[in-house]
């Protein structure tokens, strides 16, 4: 199984939403460095982005699943000199939000 399979099924079955917001904001920023991305439209860009601040209380814990898996598949494969970043994150972290729909 490869890396970026094996991430996707850790967060699979330990129910994983995504991260707390000031998790996934260290995520995004510090990690992926979303903000420096040159994105193809906005509409690609909102794919990915993370799902805090004022979405946070609204969006469903589907989206916000959804937005945090499609960035870790971008990022992880977009760019392979930040996986091992990416794997420690997601291997390391515990501030997962684990969801309120259940």
């Amino acid at each position: 199984m490869k890396a970026l399979e094996k991430l996707l099924e850790y967060i699979e079955t330990q129910e994983i939403v995504s991260p707390t917001p000031r998790a996934w904001n260290h995520l995004w920023t510090n990690i992926f460095k979303g903000f420096d991305e040159e994105w193809e439209s906005d509409k690609e860009r909102w794919k990915y982005y993370p799902q805090i601040l004022s979405a946070w209380g609204v969006a469903s814990d589907k989206y916000k699943n959804e937005r945090f898996v499609n960035s870790i598949k971008y990022f992880y494969n977009k760019y392979p000199d930040k996986r091992k970043k990416i794997e420690r994150f997601v291997l390391s972290n515990d501030k997962w939000f684990m969801g309120w729909d259940n």
